[in-house]
């Protein structure tokens, strides 16, 4: 069959190739790249809710209100053109200009303007000093809106204070903080003026518990708390704050109070090489009434059982550290939500266990009634008797020492072992080796 638009063999093939050939290409081209970032989920503080009116105030602004809030947003001089003031208008934030300043303030409103960017640390004002702050923070948001039943707007930033640093609370076994947030007119601190408008403040911090997570205020000069709780705190551990005019969080560090191990020998100094052991006290004085809270413990030199302690209700465990070779050893406990803690043992050469060794298996061969057919080779064997009892006894091989206490590391104590086992030369083997 033949036509005008009939195609050829060779040309229908040609046609089949290169629409096989688009294809490929297409299905081989890069998709459209992402933005760098673009799958990366940020952690975002959500605004506040929106200031609502508080009992008793109008729904309008009188002329005067109206341009005495406009006077007081335009008091810097600059034109706002030039600066970056938002305000509410409805549901929405907008920027303050010129052209719509008469219109958006011509209603109960809040503008804000950051005049830094970065929080500041201050003197804490009388109502935060009140609740024992002595320092606080200042957000770099400045507020302007109406106070209640009144003419003249007012200016008031957002300060906070720290009243307790992140501290180990036993009963909840978590660390827990308290903060407390005020707003203070910054020209006259004791100005307690009531607003227009309840101004909801939002607090937020990661892997916490906060009550409550927003705070709302209806005035100056009052103070509100927030309490926080964290199970293992980073160090520095911040929290985020933000109103509904802020575009993204202002964070500060809160300072995080870690209770210290301790680490307790018994004896600052023992026998080196394996002949002396003393037990560690672990203590954690915050951590009482946490049974069961992990201590890991390490040793530098010379070894420790158990290397995991337990703590009891006390917040105490216990441990013992055997000698290794001479020379200080040092001790590091840790638990992830506590500060580190650090001891240390000296191990000494083994001077009086030696002499008084010795001097019992010399003593303890001498009595033998055959050492005078054996004179030498009876103290030579006496005293390596006396040697394998005592070093076998000091570095905890179990037998039964001859009624001796175990533990002891008096040199009495190993002169009388060594007498016993230079008295009883090789039959003294037997027994430990029994």
């Amino acid at each position: 069959m033949s036509g005008p638009f009939t195609l050829g063999r060779r040309t229908r093939s040609t046609f089949v190739a290169l629409i096989t050939l688009v294809a490929i290409a297409l299905l081989a081209s890069p998709a459209r790249a992402e933005p760098p970032g673009a799958k990366l989920k940020a952690l975002v503080l959500k605004p506040a809710a929106k200031p609502q009116l508080v009992a008793g105030a109008t729904t309008a602004v009188t002329a005067i209100q109206r341009n005495a809030l406009i006077d007081a947003v335009k008091s810097a001089g600059t034109p706002l053109a030039s600066r970056n003031v938002l305000a509410l208008s409805g549901n929405e934030v907008v920027r303050l200009t010129d052209a719509n300043a008469s219109q958006i303030l011509s209603k109960p409103t809040l503008t804000a303007e950051r005049f830094s960017n970065a929080v500041v640390e201050t003197s804490a004002s009388g109502v935060l000093t009140s609740l024992g702050a002595t320092r606080a923070f200042i957000l770099p948001t400045r507020f302007t809106t109406l106070a209640l039943n009144a003419n003249q707007p007012v200016h008031f930033d957002i300060e906070l204070a720290v009243l307790n640093a992140l501290h180990y609370d036993s009963v909840q076994g978590k660390f827990a903080a308290k903060i407390a947030l005020a707003l203070v007119n910054p020209s006259n601190k004791s100005d307690s003026s009531a607003l227009t408008q309840e101004i909801p403040v939002l607090v937020q911090a990661d892997n916490a518990d906060l009550t409550p997570t927003q705070v709302k205020f209806t005035a100056l000069n009052t103070a509100l708390q927030v309490g926080l709780t964290v199970a293992s705190p980073t160090d520095p551990y911040s929290i985020a704050v933000m109103t509904s005019l802020n575009d993204k969080p202002d964070k500060l560090n809160i300072p995080v109070a870690r209770p210290q191990i301790e680490v307790l020998s018994a004896n600052p100094s023992i026998w080196g090489f394996g002949l002396a052991q003393t037990t560690l006290t672990i203590r954690v004085s915050e951590a009482r009434g946490r049974k069961g809270e992990h201590v890991a413990l390490k040793a530098n030199s010379g070894s420790i059982s158990p290397a995991l302690v337990l703590l009891d209700d006390a917040g105490i465990a216990t441990a013992v550290l055997r000698s290794e070779g001479t020379g200080s050893s040092t001790i590091a406990a840790t638990d992830p939500p506590f500060q580190n803690g650090v001891g240390a043992v000296r191990f000494t050469w083994p001077t009086g266990f030696l002499i008084s060794t010795l001097l019992g298996g010399l003593s303890g061969a001498l009595l033998r009634e055959d050492i005078r057919q054996k004179f030498l080779s009876g103290i030579a064997v006496g005293l390596l008797a006396a040697v394998i009892v005592c070093v076998a006894y000091a570095s905890g091989v179990k037998f039964d020492a001859w009624g001796v206490p175990p533990g002891g590391t008096a040199e009495a104590l190993f002169f009388v072992l060594g007498a016993i086992g230079g008295f009883l030369g090789r039959k003294a083997l037997s027994k430990i080796a029994g």
